[in-house]
């Protein structure tokens, strides 16, 4: 799996945490479409092994419609 540059994974985070709800369905659309839900879930997969960014990558992937525990 690459290396994925943390202060970048968390600004991701915060950005889809910060898309309003009505919003989030576009976004993952906009995602898939560019072919970056891929990387994107990655990203946010390499950010949970981070102890003190876990919480952070787990809302985001909730936000877009993933489960994770």
């Amino acid at each position: 799996m690459p290396h994925v540059d943390v202060n970048s994974a968390k600004q991701l985070a915060q950005s889809i945490i910060d898309t309003p709800q009505d919003q989030v369905a576009d976004m993952v659309h906009a995602l898939r479409k560019s072919q970056r839900l891929s990387s994107t879930t990655q990203a946010l997969n390499q950010l949970l092994l981070d102890e003190h960014n876990r919480e952070l990558a787990r809302r985001a992937l909730r936000r877009l419609g993933f489960a994770c525990e």
